[in-house]
């Protein structure tokens, strides 16, 4: 008997908006380029950025998952406190800052040293 088995990947949990098309593009693009699956799911299983990214983290074998609602974009890790996700940044950030969040995503998977730019040290830092 043969059963099929959930491929491994990043979840990325979203709530459904204008915006929601494009900001999936380009973290599927940094996901991509560090070859890492991921699969997007329309959820609302939590009103702000903080819990999707951290539902999605737990849903995610890989224990990595990303968050985005109306306003925001969060970079989560199912062992962190769920209201403290590693990274944040506005969904209006430039397409390169949203596509790091999806690098991230992929390096915290492979273990590796995490792409940090200047605006996200701002953010970090404050």
């Amino acid at each position: 008997m043969y059963v099929e088995q959930e491929r491994p990947t990043v979840k990325i949990f979203f709530h459904e908006g204008p915006r929601s098309a494009a900001l999936l593009r380009q973290i599927g693009f940094g996901l991509e380029e560090e070859g890492i699956p991921y699969e997007a799911v329309a959820d609302s299983s939590a009103d702000e950025v903080c819990g999707l990214a951290w539902n999605a983290a737990r849903a995610s074998q890989m224990e990595v998952g990303i968050g985005i609602d109306a306003g925001t974009v969060a970079l989560h890790y199912a062992k962190l406190d769920r209201d403290r996700p590693l990274f944040k940044t506005a969904a209006a950030s430039d397409s390169e800052e949203i596509r790091v969040i999806g690098t991230n995503a992929g390096r915290l998977v492979k273990k590796l040293p995490l792409k940090i730019t200047e605006s996200i040290v701002d953010k970090v830092v404050k």
